[in-house]
């Protein structure tokens, strides 16, 4: 009976701690998803302007436009929306780029969070459009990247993987899986599903 109570203990207590997680104001809630993402730099100590502290503000510009993109996409279709933290999702990322950094000294999952939307009537074209805003963000922002790479000396390196993280960025949310962007995408639109997947790994490669 005890131990059936300790357990039931320690799963009250993981829930509340998810639910502490999942309120979070906007701002902390998007501190964290940068935090699990840009991790994956702490082990790149040695150079910690352009091995942290550059890449970890080339994170920010890939996720926090990405998820605005869908909240005001969302709200100006009439729906309440706002950025959350999704407690299994951050800590997932958080591990696992914590582990592949120390590999690769870069991210490869982003799911620490998402756009909840609230809305009265949300079809099949609501949706996909307001799923295609984010990775459209970040292809506009990688193809920015690359006409400021030719205009703007002394910041090359930085705009060359701002550039490539946000092409992986979209391309890794245009994939027609579970809950990312690309499924909802596919689901109202396959051609311009395939035309942005296209996009997004032109810029990329």
């Amino acid at each position: 009976m005890r131990r059936a109570a300790d357990r039931c203990a320690a799963v009250i207590r993981s829930m509340e701690w998810g639910a502490r997680l999942y309120y979070l104001g906007e701002g902390a809630a998007f501190l964290l998803a940068i935090l699990s993402v840009a991790v994956a730099y702490l082990w790149n100590y040695w150079d910690p302007i352009y091995g942290v502290l550059l890449p970890t503000i080339a994170v920010a510009i890939a996720i926090v436009p990405h998820e605005l993109a869908h909240r005001q996409a969302a709200r100006s279709m009439g729906c309440l929306s706002r950025f959350v933290l999704w407690p299994t999702g951050f800590l997932t990322t958080l591990i696992l780029n914590g582990i592949v950094g120390f590999i690769a000294g870069g991210p490869i999952l982003f799911i620490s969070g998402y756009t909840a939307i609230s809305c009265y009537r949300y079809g099949t074209s609501q949706e996909g459009l307001i799923s295609l805003a984010g990775p459209a963000t970040n292809i506009a922002i990688s193809a920015l990247s690359l006409i400021l790479l030719h205009a703007v000396t002394g910041w090359s390196v930085f705009l060359q993987y701002l550039s490539r993280l946000n092409a992986f960025v979209a391309f890794f949310n245009l994939l027609p899986l579970g809950v990312l962007d690309g499924a909802k995408i596919f689901k109202w639109n396959i051609a311009v599903w395939a035309g942005m997947l296209a996009l997004s790994v032109l810029l990329w490669i």
